[in-house]
């Protein structure tokens, strides 16, 4: 069985990590599946570029894995305008095995902001044979018919209207281009059954939306506004490299969240980096034979680090729902028993025993499980196969998908 619409990664405050849809999909009779990677809306070059390369490390990991389990997966790439103003979709293409391109005109308004860029788009698609995905809906902003002028230019691009929820635009837009095709995700029963009698049921492809489902399904009586809550997502669970570059970038970044994952792979950097520098202190004492300079090479790595491991723990500890106090008092306490170790000793041994509690206690709170929404923010929510995900489970937009009480997760 194929699923034609599938997704991975962050889409409001959950975080969709592939290893578990890709089993939902293993255990529920999928075969294979087209998968898109949830891509936010960004207002700018840089984070838009930055989301690219990091989603990018992130498929390679996800297509692994799927060969792994004996899953048949086909990636999209989920066109940015900024991106293509940078990168073109030649380089692209070339960084990764996509086997078409998706659009979502409710993150970008390709028909009338960048219509040269959905030009481009089009005709890679058309030059190299490749398929195109574009979210369609009810409202102006992702009402299918303002891309026909497109469809009507390139008739051998076979392009894939998502969802379908307009019959009407769907049946005229069949009608007239035989390249076109729908999905059944999100599709509701009644658009469905008015496109199939109209006598386009074979051109209907059968795809879930999911874990979309899953969460519409548990955030049922939520009020979100979709184009600003869309905006800045990054990916909860990090990878080794992701999570260095995290770490550079949010230099100096005290505000707030960071996750365990990123937290626990620069513990791993920071252990590794540190080896040539200690390999260096020993070269200096064997060649000085001081003190005195063998542990400058160290020094300087850890004074250069000093303020963006202030700033990871300092996020860590809000992403826990504790204040970055402790981490101040934690520092400032054994100076203090230092500078008072010549005045009084037991004043300073207290101060030194309430140090090491107090480091105790940091330690535990850096390593607890994320909160939940606080002051410093939203976490980004992490759901594995005991949050009891349903695959094809969409119980309020009574759309065609599979019966979800059939479809449960294989703990």
């Amino acid at each position: 069985m194929k699923d034609w619409h599938v997704h991975i990664g962050q889409y409001f405050e959950a975080y969709y990590d592939f290893h578990d849809v890709f089993w939902v999909l293993k255990n529920n009779g999928v075969t294979e599946a087209v998968v898109a990677y949830l891509t936010p809306r960004f207002d700018d070059e840089k984070h838009s570029l930055d989301f690219y390369h990091a989603v990018l490390d992130e498929l390679k990991e996800a297509n692994c894995f799927a060969q792994d389990i004996g899953l048949k997966t086909d990636f999209l790439h989920w066109a940015d305008p900024f991106v293509l103003k940078s990168i073109s979709l030649e380089k692209i293409f070339s960084e990764f095995n996509y086997s078409g391109i998706a659009i979502h005109p409710l993150l970008h308004n390709w028909t009338k902001e960048h219509p040269l860029l959905l030009t481009q788009i089009f005709e890679f698609a058309q030059k190299y044979k490749l398929p195109l995905f574009i979210h369609t809906g009810l409202s102006e902003a992702d009402e299918p018919l303002q891309f026909e002028k497109w469809f009507c230019k390139f008739p051998d691009v076979k392009t894939h209207l998502a969802h379908c929820k307009d019959p009407d635009a769907t049946i005229s837009l069949f009608s007239k281009h035989p390249n076109l095709l729908g999905d059944t995700a999100f599709c509701p029963h009644d658009s469905y059954s008015k496109i199939c009698k109209a006598g386009f049921k074979d051109r209907m492809l059968f795809g879930t939306d999911f874990p979309i489902t899953h969460w519409y399904e548990q955030n049922k009586n939520a009020d979100y506004d979709f184009y600003e809550r869309r905006k800045v997502m990054c990916p909860k669970r990090v990878g080794f490299v992701e999570a260095v570059k995290l770490y550079f970038y949010n230099y100096s970044n005290f505000s707030g969240r960071s996750t365990e994952s990123e937290f626990g792979w620069i513990i791993l950097f920071n252990m590794l980096a540190s080896i040539p520098f200690e390999i260096l202190d020993l070269i200096v004492f064997l060649t000085t034979k001081s003190l005195i300079y063998t542990f400058i090479p160290s020094a300087i790595w850890v004074l250069a680090t000093l303020v963006p491991n202030l700033s990871l723990c300092t996020r860590r500890l809000h992403d826990t729902g504790h204040s970055a106090l402790l981490l101040v008092v934690s520092m400032i306490l054994p100076l203090v028993a230092l500078m008072v170790f010549f005045w009084s000793l037991v004043l300073a041994i207290v101060l030194w025993f309430a140090s090491f509690v107090l480091y105790i206690v940091l330690i535990i709170f850096l390593f607890m499980s994320p909160d939940k929404k606080n002051k410093w923010g939203e976490p980004a929510e992490s759901l594995g196969p005991k949050n009891g995900i349903v695959y094809g489970e969409n119980k309020e937009t009574d759309a065609t998908v599979i019966n979800s009480t059939s479809f449960t997760y294989d703990e």
